[in-house]
């Protein structure tokens, strides 16, 4: 206790450190598993999913977005995935981007432009 504060509440325990909480590892793969849809801003599994989706195809077709730091953080696991999807090229991992991606034109502009750009 602190001898010197006469009123208020106590606190015994270590001194407090308010530095930043970050969650390490937002939407990457645990343990050998698909990757996990992060709990960022509540909502259903369906719609944090549509709101993971968003902003990767919006991240691909702009080139940047701006949003908080723990969706960027979260988006990175999915956006290097389409990456890596187009930069392989073959038809499974078009259909697979396709079917996370909202736009299909954009898919056939990606998996045309990555080779070169991704090296």
């Amino acid at each position: 206790k602190d001898p010197a504060a006469e009123f208020g509440p106590q606190y015994n325990g270590p001194p407090i450190d308010y530095g930043i909480q970050r969650k390490a590892r937002l939407g990457m793969p645990k343990g050998g598993e698909k990757r996990v849809i992060p709990k960022l801003s509540g909502g259903s599994y369906e719609a944090r999913k549509q709101l993971m989706r968003g902003l990767t195809t919006d991240l691909i077709r702009h080139g940047r977005i701006r949003t908080t730091f723990a969706r960027a953080k979260a988006m990175t696991s999915f956006v290097d995935r389409m990456v890596l999807l187009a930069k392989r090229g073959d038809d499974l991992a078009r259909r697979e981007a396709s079917e996370w991606m909202f736009d299909q034109k954009l898919v056939e502009n990606l998996f045309k432009l990555a080779p070169e750009r991704y090296l």
